[in-house]
């Protein structure tokens, strides 16, 4: 009686894998574990699976199981010593007589593999991190790690809050997830932040990768080596539980005849958001400043479950960001500057810039109104010539 995993289904693989060594071995050659390139979300390194003995035993609920892995292919190196070959399998073999007994345990085994590597992996509390994930030369790179955002310190409208809520929550329902798999559709999430710089869409996609747990992966679209046949091969291989972020839209696919020299094609990312290439239970984000000039394909609400629209700073806003910065004493201060301000139009990211530079002298606020245009003018100039 064996069990054989490959890296077909590498989810699975890793995790016996990584498991395997969690559990105290009977002989002395133990599995071997090199150090990679790679960090965690408490910027420690990641130890990488890189097994340099493939014969060994150990013992899992009194059983011995026998670990044989072998490799196929010339394999290759990548990240320092990090081992990738071109075909894998693992072969576990408990020695036990009664098949029926060990087929049970086996499951057990591979069921607590999966859900202890899961949990080591996505073990979160509020001040750790979240993993920035870059496609490039045919590997992602965890390239960046920042901290995990709480919705409630992103300073949204409550209407906005509430959509994003509503669309997680049918997102997370298992019902509407059994649903979709009996008339044999994937569950995937599709969203539109849409809005200008510095209205707080960046902000809130890591709130939303927060609450769903999962780190942010993204594709440089101005790679030229990039195709249809890598952003595919890309998204096959999109590290586990990951949002899917694709960035300032607008300056990629106008409409399906200009993409700006894009290399994936319009129809390629029409798939892509319908399902035809992703995997089941992926999120993707995508973020435009200029909606308008979208091709109405990429925005059909079959495609898209939800575009939520980011606008100038509200007077909601501007009273939660004034008393944040300045204090909850200060009133009076908060309605004379609205009352000069209010007709203008400037983003949470403009009244944050000019506020910060009177954290303690917040009296002169009055005086510098027109420091606070000169930032509002600055900006909405910047925003123009990045489109252009």
């Amino acid at each position: 009686m064996k069990f054989t995993i490959t890296t077909y289904d590498l989810r699975i693989f890793t995790s016996v894998l990584w498991y395997t060594n969690k559990l105290k071995n009977t002989n002395t050659n133990y599995l071997y574990l090199s150090e990679c390139n790679h960090y965690d979300r408490n910027d420690n390194k990641i130890i990488d699976f890189v097994c340099y003995d493939d014969k060994f035993t150990f013992i899992y609920n009194d059983i011995e199981i026998n670990f044989e892995r072998k490799k196929y292919g010339e394999a290759r190196y990548i990240h320092s010593r990090c081992e990738m070959g071109n075909f894998e399998e693992i072969i576990l073999i408990p020695n036990i007589d009664d098949v029926d007994e060990g087929v049970k345990i086996m499951k057990e085994f591979f069921k607590e593999s999966s859900k202890k590597y899961k949990d080591n992996k996505k073990a979160k509390s509020i001040d750790e991190k979240l993993i920035l994930w870059s496609y490039s030369d045919g590997f992602w790179e965890n390239v960046k790690r920042v901290s995990s955002r709480d919705i409630n310190t992103v300073i949204l409208n409550e209407d906005i809050k509430e959509d994003v809520t509503k669309s997680i929550n049918q997102y997370n329902n298992e019902d509407y997830k059994n649903k979709l798999k009996s008339l044999g559709i994937c569950n995937k999430m599709n969203l539109i932040l849409s809005g200008l710089p510095g209205t707080g869409k960046s902000s809130l996609m890591f709130a939303i990768a927060t609450i769903l747990n999962k780190d942010i992966a993204t594709i440089d679209f101005n790679s030229k080596d990039l195709s249809d046949h890598k952003f595919i091969k890309a998204l096959n291989r999109i590290p586990e539980d990951c949002i899917f972020a694709l960035e300032d839209v607008d300056a990629l696919y106008v409409n399906r005849d200009k993409s700006r020299d894009n290399t994936v094609s319009f129809s390629c990312i029409l798939n892509f958001l319908d399902g035809v290439y992703s995997k089941d239970d992926l999120v993707t984000i995508i973020t435009t400043n200029h909606l308008e000039v979208l091709d109405k394909a990429i925005i059909r609400p079959m495609r898209i479950d939800k575009i939520i629209h980011f606008t100038y700073c509200s007077k909601y806003q501007y009273n939660i960001i004034f008393k944040k910065f300045l204090g909850d004493d200060k009133d009076d201060l908060m309605k004379n500057i609205f009352k000069i301000i209010k007709n203008k139009k400037f983003t949470t990211s403009m009244l944050q810039n000019w506020l910060i530079k009177f954290l303690y002298e917040p009296e002169k606020l009055i005086d510098n109104i027109k420091l606070f245009d000169e930032i509002i003018d600055v900006s909405s100039e910047k925003d123009c010539n990045m489109f252009t």
